[in-house]
């Protein structure tokens, strides 16, 4: 069966210049100067990342009052902690407003998803989320819902301020994942002291991917030249469990000083990570983005490869940014340019527990009904 893995079902997120498998590392030209000089301005990023973040919240309020008693469909792509955090979120704020969220699995399978929403189509959905599906798949389902009068809204693809409505999207939430790359690249800069070797493993196909990659790349040409080199490496998705880690394993027996691992996301740690560790490779570190519970929790442990991670703002405060933009889709109001906030996370912020990531979301759903006019 065809598989499609989402952006965030293995939690959000190759590089920059797309090469095949095992691609001849890429060296940067143009950086500021000395390595000290490259490795200050890294650690002004990196700290730059580290600090607190507020929730964003769109300006303009939406009448709670016009989508009671409507029905939204929120197609996954597939089932994972993170998606089942997400759709949580989504439904609790769902009710707050007397907005059903109807939650369909498209179990990872193309088919499975189009038929969903296609159902959602023909069920006169009052609006549709897809959550971490990819456009090109439904492009043809997403003409009819338009046809239909039917909003559709996106999750996770493209970086913040694209503009879908082209492809027959009202609007999508994404966060900004090429700030995502710069900080991550900054983090390894600042950590190598600028002389760093680098593998970066992910999926061009994604745009998330190429938005983290892109940046990264600027980055060590802005920064830090030639003596930081990186190598990328196309992940195989639908395959990840099986094939990431002997990829990767492969990677530094083919390059036994490249010292850090960059993953554009969090799901392919779970097996990357022990991969490295049973190669002997002890003096690897492993980064990613998405911020899922077990990155959090590798960093927090002190004892993983896993260093540090760009985390995107709670799955429940996801949720309800889900919920408003549909909400302004569905009452007819102009779509927001919803941007998650992300934040860096290493030891020195990662806190005792998760809801120390991002302190000042506790309480966001009561912003949100404000927003609506609701309580």
């Amino acid at each position: 069966m065809k598989k499609l893995l989402s952006v965030t079902a293995s939690v959000v997120l190759c590089a920059s210049v797309v090469t095949a498998c095992g691609g001849s590392p890429t060296e940067t030209s143009g950086a500021v100067g000395s390595s000290v000089d490259c490795t200050a301005a890294a650690n002004k990023v990196v700290a730059a990342g580290r600090a607190d973040v507020a929730p964003f919240l769109p300006a303009t309020p939406v009448d709670a009052a016009k989508v009671k008693g409507k029905t939204v469909w929120l197609i996954q792509n597939s089932v994972t902690p993170l998606v089942t955090a997400v759709t949580k979120g989504m439904t609790a704020a769902g009710e707050r407003v007397g907005v059903t969220v109807k939650a369909v699995s498209g179990e990872g399978s193309i088919p499975t998803i189009v038929s969903a929403v296609s159902q959602a189509v023909a069920q006169k959905a009052d609006g549709i989320v897809l959550l971490a599906i990819a456009p090109t798949a439904v492009s043809a389902q997403v003409a009819e819902a338009k046809a239909a009068g039917i909003p559709v809204v996106d999750t996770y693809n493209s970086n913040v301020g694209t503009d879908m409505s082209a492809a027959g999207f009202f609007g999508h939430v994404s966060a900004d994942y090429a700030a995502g790359g710069k900080m991550i690249a900054a983090w390894m800069m600042a950590d190598s002291s600028c002389s760093l070797n680098a593998a970066i493993l992910g999926n061009a196909a994604l745009a998330p991917h190429k938005a983290q990659s892109d940046a990264a790349q600027a980055e060590f040409k802005e920064l830090c030249g030639g003596p930081c080199k990186s190598d990328f490496e196309t992940l195989d998705l639908p395959k990840l469990a099986t094939s990431s880690g002997p990829q990767v394993q492969q990677v530094l027996r083919r390059n036994p000083d490249m010292k850090y691992v960059y993953s554009n996301l969090d799901g392919a740690v779970t097996f990357i990570g022990p991969a490295i560790e049973q190669s002997g490779s002890t003096d690897v570190k492993v980064a990613s983005m998405g911020g899922d519970t077990a990155s959090l929790g590798r960093i927090r442990s002190g004892d993983s490869v896993q260093k540090s991670v760009v985390a995107i703002a709670p799955q429940l405060y996801q949720g309800y940014a889900f919920m408003d933009q549909i909400m302004r889709g569905m009452t007819g109001a102009a779509a927001v340019n919803w941007t998650l906030p992300i934040r860096f996370v290493d030891s020195s912020n990662v806190g005792a527990s998760d809801a120390d990531i991002f302190p000042r979301f506790a309480g966001v759903e009561d912003s949100f009904a404000k927003l609506w006019g609701v309580s």
